[in-house]
């Protein structure tokens, strides 16, 4: 059984770039259990990595779960 998203990235028109992607996400969340659901998107111009490109999801959580 799938538990995560189905994403594809397509070329759809641009004005000023001629084409541009678009990503396309199919949610799971009708296949996962409720603590497991997804809540919302956000989108980000990029994400924190480390020097070997590993996602550091730390710092992204530190801007929305208050200690």
């Amino acid at each position: 059984m799938q538990t995560h998203p189905d994403v594809a990235v397509i070329a759809v028109p641009s004005e000023p770039w001629g084409e541009t992607p678009l990503a396309l996400v199919v949610w799971a969340n009708e296949r996962v259990g409720r603590q497991q659901r997804i809540g919302g998107v956000v989108l980000r111009d990029s994400l924190p990595r480390s020097p070997n490109g590993k996602i550091l999801k730390r710092e992204p959580r530190a801007q929305y779960v208050r200690v």
